[in-house]
């Protein structure tokens, strides 16, 4: 995201990008891989290879020493992670942040500034309102905000940020950008927001199921890997096991931490990964290309 007094610096963001692929080693292919699905089994096997990314701008870009003013919402965890690192830590994600930056900043000859803003774990309140009175007081004092996306949204809606489309040198047909955010974000030929493999939240923040092999197996005698392969898991299918799976263990006739429960989340924002999983859609688009 830019703020809108500045154009010229998201050429950083398109090379962070593109570093933070080739250094943490990813692997994925220049053009877009299509798309296959696989049975689910319940052995996994593991393959590494390596794949060189180059991306397409001007090898002679020099921005004569500038520095680049990134603000974010920092936790003290992975959100702070995803622009900075002090130095080779020797955690693999921290020491390839770390050798990502060093290598844009000479390449652009440009020096990283990163600004962070303290906020809660699921909230980037704060990162607006620092951004929203810059941008009002027309002062430089960011480049590139960094946010949760929902959070950003409103800004977008307030003219607060420059349309990425019209950037030079971000090619959204790379495959390092998330195209379906591109797409879906993209209204009347502008786009405000973007995300790609530079946002490691996305990866760090996946949702995930698990289910207890041992205990399903000893209280259906259908075949969980089946089920899934054979597009039979479905939201009815999981509430009628979850249902039947409720064992009150210390005999208290309470439900308490003590007893067995056929699911459990940590936080009630699960409930959207079961809505997007689940291909549910809150908006379209028309032949036009307009929202609906």
């Amino acid at each position: 995201m830019v703020v809108k007094y500045r154009i010229s610096s998201m050429v950083l963001a398109a090379l962070l990008t593109v570093s933070f692929i080739t250094a943490c080693g990813s692997t994925p292919s220049t053009s877009a891989p299509e798309q296959t699905t696989a049975p689910l089994t319940a052995e996994i096997t593991e393959t590494q290879t390596e794949t060189e990314l180059t991306d397409n701008l001007p090898p002679d870009l020099d921005f004569g020493g500038t520095e680049i003013k990134i603000v974010h919402r920092s936790d003290g965890d992975l959100r702070d992670k995803e622009i900075f690192s002090e130095s080779e830590t020797g955690d693999v994600v921290e020491t390839a942040i770390f050798r990502r930056n060093q290598k844009i900043e000479d390449r652009l000859n440009i020096k990283i500034k990163t600004i962070p803003v303290t906020a809660t774990v699921h909230s980037g309140a704060e990162v607006n309102t620092a951004v929203k009175k810059a941008v009002t007081a027309g002062s430089d004092e960011y480049d590139i905000a960094v946010n949760q996306m929902s959070q950003m949204a409103p800004l977008a809606v307030e003219g607060m940020y420059l349309n990425l489309l019209n950037m030079p040198y971000l090619d959204f047909d790379q495959p390092w950008w998330v195209k379906d955010f591109i797409t879906n974000l993209t209204i009347d030929n502008k786009c405000y927001l973007m995300a790609g493999d530079i946002t490691i939240m996305m990866i760090g923040s996946t949702y995930l199921m698990f289910y207890n092999k041992n205990l399903y197996e000893n209280m259906f005698r259908d075949n969980m890997y089946d089920l899934v392969n054979e597009g039979k898991w479905t939201l009815d299918s999981m509430y009628e096991r979850v249902s039947g799976a409720y064992l009150d263990l210390n005999g208290n006739s309470k439900a308490d931490e003590e007893d067995q429960f056929g699911y459990c989340t940590t936080s009630i924002r699960f409930i959207d990964a079961l809505l997007v999983g689940s291909d549910v859609r809150i908006t379209e688009k028309d032949e036009n290309g307009q929202p609906y």
